[in-house]
């Protein structure tokens, strides 16, 4: 029938918007695996460039002296022990690539402007240092990153932590004076508390900058003396299993 036929040809047709959601999604996808198999991709290539290693998955550019590797060794065993002590153990192995050149910063995903990046891929992590983070706050800080991605095992990880759990956590291992509870005391008297709301992304956490950090620091540090190393873990347990961060932070495991 006549009729019939039409109707069927109209419920077939694609609508425009249709399409234009198809390509969106296509769109989407193809960045997000290019991003992935890029960042996959430069951390595979780390042992094969001309980068100097002692075998304990620390790499540092060429031009770096020979007494400073040897002191960016020592930090990295201490750091190492502050997130051993902050979890209970280590499941995370980033390698740590220091650069002191604006080609190896650049090849890395960096620059030397900062301290220290870490880069969260599916084969692994790496955490980039630059000259200013040669030490065991900024090591720490990174690795503390990279420990949580490992024990969070869900591709929706930065979705699903606020930044300011996510970089509170990492500050609970940071001790550098600036971010010290005395600097965030004298911050306060001439700037106005922040919420965490305010800092809970990126764009946030950019506007408010030191405040931003000393702010998520001492939230956790308030947070972990309730629900201690228990309480962490269990928080990053519960988020692998698909656990509501704020239900999970806003309920301290028992015997807390």
């Amino acid at each position: 029938m006549p009729g019939t036929a039409s109707r069927l040809r109209r419920r077939h047709r694609l609508r425009p918007r249709t399409i234009v959601g198809a390509l969106v999604l296509l769109t989407f996808v193809a960045c997000s695996l290019h991003l992935t198999l890029y960042s996959a991709g430069r951390f595979l290539l780390i042992p094969f460039t001309t980068l100097t290693t002692s075998g304990n998955r620390l790499y540092a550019d060429p031009a770096i002296p020979a007494d400073v590797r040897v002191t960016l060794e020592r930090e990295t065993v201490r750091a190492r022990q502050r997130v051993k002590a902050l979890f209970g153990d280590v499941r995370s192995r980033p390698l740590i690539v220091a650069v002191s050149s604006p080609r190896y910063a650049r090849l890395f995903g960096g620059s030397l402007t900062g301290t220290g990046l870490t880069h969260l891929s599916v084969v692994g992590s790496w955490i980039l240092l630059s000259p200013r983070g040669f030490n065991a706050d900024v090591i720490a800080h990174e690795w503390t990153h990279a420990e949580m991605r490992a024990r969070v095992r869900t591709v929706r990880y930065e979705a699903i932590i606020p930044l300011w759990f996510n970089e509170g956590v990492a500050m609970q291992n940071d001790w550098r004076p600036e971010y010290s509870r005395r600097a965030f005391d004298r911050r306060l008297q001439s700037d106005a508390p922040i919420r965490l709301s305010d800092i809970a992304t990126p764009e946030g956490f950019r506007e408010h900058r030191a405040l931003a950090y000393m702010t998520a620091k001492f939230e956790i540090e308030r947070w972990i003396s309730i629900t201690h190393q228990k309480g962490l873990v269990a928080l990053l347990d519960g988020l692998s299993s698909r656990e509501e961060f704020e239900t999970r932070y806003a309920t301290p495991p028992s015997g807390s």
